[in-house]
């Protein structure tokens, strides 16, 4: 085993995966966990998608995991007043077909339980060991508990969540490093809604394997059928301002009743209320919906994994997946670099942590900005919102969303150093397309769609130009008449086919019409340079 070592703050889910992996590759680690137990009860769903489940497959407890939980086979959203919007019968199915798996639920208890059964050496994982101090010297790093016991290692990795300990990295980083941005990382953590979530005995006629959403002006629900006849659901509340680090809330139990009290009547389903559901819980917590990506998730030899480093909206359900991807993430840079065998010194680490921050940083920000659109759109949040949620949305065929969700799954990582069966689904991870292109950068992007809007804007000088009109009024053009006709019917099929690609149903190109009769009016010289700018701008 390697003789660098690894210390591992929170038995979260990026914790323990970290854990897990770290041994499959022989790599030193201690974890320590608060908590006396390893998987405390509190009461929590979580589910799982295609980029979370190809890591655990590759970890071999794919098969476990899924007989612990409850597939999302058909799924139905209402509006208010329990008003049926969309009946999608068939959306488990298409998940497996375009991703490889199927989405399922399961109490976040039963995943860490099995991520922690699934651990050889036992010996590793220390309970009842709170972190209250962290600091790091050139070359390692050490951590002090509440019990005056000191831990010694190469790197700490901050995997305790959204208030995490290590985040003490700041109050060292004020003191050695003035140029460290401690203020601007307080300040994009930020709260615009709170949840209420929990877990009940599942009401007479709801189904196995069904999911419901229902929509409310300023809020939304989530529920979802779980094994042993239980219900997760989810309450997503719009706040009356929005809060920032320190100020953000904190719920209390009679928080939690006022907030019962006021929607109870809310009707989720025909015959059932969020009262109704209530009484039927296990247990209820409401909680804040931090929201941040960081832009620096990593001090000297602090790193911050999971909830510390991103946290997301949990109404798309990608914060546990993007965990145990920020997880396995860093374990593949940590073997790639020791495998070449050097010693880890102090510039290694840092250029190995800014790698991690710069991948995981893109993809995370993308996949909570996509949640908070989501939320405002399921909450109703504008009377646009609320018109394209009931009439554009709700018409659109599931194979048409879901197909949506691509860029959410696609770019996930996989481990490299661990076997994954060919790909499955027909919508292949990036890491496994063979021929990848890759981003094209702003810069770039800026470049082509500018150098588009010159051409453009030059037609439009030269059409008004005197000689150009006389040129054309002498008949001396009237030679390309056959060429302009073929011109018409190839950019005419060409924003046709465009507009039918599911990456632009959002977009301004989602419709040949409008650039069809541009071109009529203003002269395809004018209107095929301003489409191709929009397109590199869209597709950027």
């Amino acid at each position: 085993m390697s003789s660098f070592k690894v210390l591992i703050v929170g038995g979260s889910v990026a914790g323990l995966t970290l854990a897990l992996i770290l041994e499959r590759y022989n790599i030193d680690y201690m974890l320590l966990e608060k908590h006396d137990t390893i998987a405390p009860p509190l009461g929590a769903g979580i589910g799982l998608q295609a980029h979370g489940l190809r890591i655990m497959e590759q970890l071999g407890i794919y098969e476990k995991l899924a007989s612990l939980g409850m597939p999302l086979n058909k799924l139905k959203t209402f509006a208010p007043g329990a008003r049926l919007l969309s009946d999608q019968p068939t959306a488990g199915d298409l998940f497996e077909e375009l991703f490889g798996y199927r989405m399922f639920f399961l109490d976040r208890q039963a995943l860490l339980q099995t991520l922690y059964d699934s651990i050889g050496d036992k010996s590793r994982i220390c309970t009842s060991n709170e972190v209250f101090k962290v600091e790091t010297l050139d070359g390692s790093a050490f951590v002090t508990t509440r019990s005056r016991a000191v831990y010694h290692g190469d790197i700490v990795v901050g995997a305790d969540g959204v208030r995490s300990r290590i985040r003490e990295m700041w109050r060292i980083a004020d003191v050695k490093d003035p140029s460290y941005p401690t203020d601007q990382l307080r300040k994009s953590i930020t709260c615009t809604y709170k949840c209420l979530f929990g877990i009940s005995q599942r009401p007479d006629g709801i189904p196995d394997e069904h999911g419901f959403k229902t929509f409310q002006e300023g809020r939304s629900y989530l529920y979802q059928s779980g094994l042993g006849g239980k219900l997760y659901w989810f309450l997503f509340i719009k706040n009356p301002e929005v809060t920032i680090h320190h100020s953000i809330p904190r719920y209390s139990a009679e928080n939690t009743k006022d907030v019962v009290e006021k929607y109870a009547g809310d009707i989720l389903l025909p015959g059932l209320t969020l009262g109704d559901l209530y009484k039927l819980r296990v247990n209820a917590v409401l909680v804040p919906v931090e929201e941040f990506v960081l832009d620096r998730c990593f001090y000297k030899r602090a790193v911050l994994i999971g909830d510390a480093f991103h946290k997301m909206n949990p109404l798309t359900g990608h914060g546990g997946n993007s965990a145990i991807e920020s997880a396995a993430m860093l374990a593949d840079l940590l073997k790639e670099a020791l495998d070449r065998g050097n010693p880890l010194d102090d510039t290694t680490i840092q250029r190995l942590f800014s790698k991690l921050q710069t991948e995981r940083g893109s993809r995370t920000r993308s996949l909570m900005q996509a949640a908070q659109m989501v939320q405002r759109l399921e909450a109703l949040d504008t009377p646009f919102l609320k018109f394209l949620n009931f009439f554009v949305l709700s018409k659109l065929g599931p194979e048409v969303i879901l197909a949506r969700m691509a860029p959410s799954v696609t770019p996930s990582h996989i481990l490299r150093y661990m076997p994954l069966e060919g790909s499955k689904g027909r919508v292949a991870p990036v890491s496994q397309v063979q021929v990848n292109a890759g981003k094209r950068s702003t810069l770039a992007t800026r470049c082509w769609a500018t150098s588009m809007l010159i051409t453009s804007f030059s037609s439009f000088v030269l059409a008004r130009s005197s000689n150009f009109s006389q040129m054309v009024n002498s008949g001396t053009l009237v030679s390309l008449e056959a060429y302009t006709s073929m011109m018409v019917v190839i950019t005419n099929s060409l924003w046709v086919v465009e507009s039918y690609r599911l990456g632009l149903l959002f977009s301004p190109l989602c419709s040949a019409i409008p650039f069809a009769l541009a071109s009529i009016v203003f002269g395809r010289a004018i209107i095929i340079p301003m489409y191709f700018a929009i397109h590199i701008y869209v597709t950027g």
